[in-house]
């Protein structure tokens, strides 16, 4: 272990999301936790990687370890910046580890440079937290519902559309792992059990992807999807929830049924084509 001072939870936290993610996404393309770790292993001995054709450019940010000839110095000279990198505390394999976060245009440029001294930096893809952009001037985003209709926009403009961006404590509602309490506790830090109450939405299926995630995509008001409902007390909880779920994912807005009640509230649906769910 290195000698350093103890570090924010939060950091270590994200880059552990997104080691995880790294390996769910890999996982939707085949590999399994063994052939992941193999991959990341050839990685850090200079082998050629398993790769996916890039069909767009490439505008997301990776994480890069920071360990022998890769140095923040480097980072910071050829990215052209005055100001140094900002560093990321994590675990590794071999004990304690610092990364930076840089993007997919100094990815490559780093991996020129190294290649000449004999080196293969590892790079894991940086997970972004699932979005969250509600309109107070209509119902955008609501699960199962075209808000681009003139219905679903306020006429007037003293509608109320809620929930708002910021509004604190809300409800959320789950439907895979967030459901398990234990997985609740562990991932917002919790003291105390979570109090779940079961509950219902309409307007949305429930799918799978990668043959095994949970995934809610918009269905017809006549569908019903069973899960879990939990009153989310802060913004820095459903931070951590939306980091949780990542990208993949987007919070949109929903009706709750529980208790006889309906609860305006948020929930996570898949983000991408429904061909790729079963």
């Amino acid at each position: 272990m290195l000698s350093k001072p103890s570090r924010p939870k939060s950091l270590q936290s994200g880059v552990a999301t997104t080691l995880k993610a790294d390996l769910r996404e890999r996982e939707s393309e085949g590999y399994n936790r063994e052939a992941y770790e193999y991959r990341l292993e050839i990685g850090r001995n200079g082998q050629p990687k398993f790769t996916k054709a890039a069909l767009v450019p490439d505008t997301g940010r990776y994480l890069v370890k920071i360990n022998g000839h890769l140095t923040p110095e480097l980072i910071k000279q050829l990215s052209g910046s005055t100001a140094p990198p900002k560093i990321e505390h994590g675990n590794a394999d071999d004990g304690d580890a610092e990364f930076c976060v840089v993007s997919a245009a100094l990815k490559q440029t780093l991996m020129d440079a190294c290649t000449s001294s004999g080196v293969t930096p590892t790079f894991v893809r940086f997970v972004e937290p699932a979005p969250k952009i509600f309109s107070s001037i209509s119902k955008y985003t609501t699960l199962g519902i075209d808000t681009t209709l003139p219905q679903h926009r306020s006429e007037l403009g003293d509608d109320t559309f809620l929930p708002a961006q910021s509004q604190y404590p809300v409800w959320y509602f789950f439907y895979g792992t967030l459901a398990q309490p234990e997985v609740l506790t562990r991932h917002l830090g919790l003291s105390s059990e979570p109090q779940l109450h079961p509950a219902a939405i309409r307007h949305g299926v429930l799918r799978t992807w990668a043959g095994k995630y949970k995934a809610l995509a918009d269905g017809p008001e006549s569908s019903c999807v069973d899960g879990m409902a939990y009153k989310v007390s802060s913004e820095a909880h459903e931070a951590a929830l939306r980091g949780y779920e990542t990208n993949r994912y987007e919070v949109v807005r929903c009706t709750i049924e529980m208790k006889g009640e309906l609860v305006p509230g948020c929930t996570f649906r898949f983000v991408g084509t429904t061909d790729t769910l079963k």
